[in-house]
């Protein structure tokens, strides 16, 4: 599975879905970014994907989906404290499902990792 599969997947699978904007660019991206709880980031073309400091900075929780992606700071900080790891081959409605059954159901658990996300981002300016 490459990062191009699970960009395709994603956008096949999911971005008919509510509440999901997944695909061509929009015009209000950081605003969508802004409002959004989780914010997808398949791993880019590098080692990382820039979509992680994106997320942090637009205040959603980074879904990191990439089996081998190097964070940095690790010896830092703790990704899993204010973020989601999910395996690349299941970038599929299961995601959705999980997502959306967080925001149903664990919703403290989400706004924790949002203030722990909004406490760890000064290590990415």
């Amino acid at each position: 599975i490459t990062n191009e599969t699970v960009r395709i997947s994603l956008i096949h699978n999911l971005s008919h879905l509510p509440d999901v904007s997944i695909g061509s660019p929009v015009s209000d991206y950081a605003g969508i970014m802004g409002n959004a709880k989780f914010c997808l980031c398949p791993k880019g073309a590098s080692s990382y994907t820039s979509r992680v400091f994106e997320a942090l900075f637009a205040g959603c929780v980074p879904v990191i989906l990439s089996d081998h992606v190097r964070l940095p700071f690790e010896d830092l900080v703790h990704w899993k404290d204010f973020s989601l790891a999910w395996p690349m081959e299941q970038a599929d409605l299961s995601l959705y499902d999980y997502l959306k059954s967080l925001l149903e159901h664990e919703l403290p658990y989400v706004l924790q990792l949002q203030r722990r996300a909004a406490e760890v981002r000064c290590w990415f300016d």
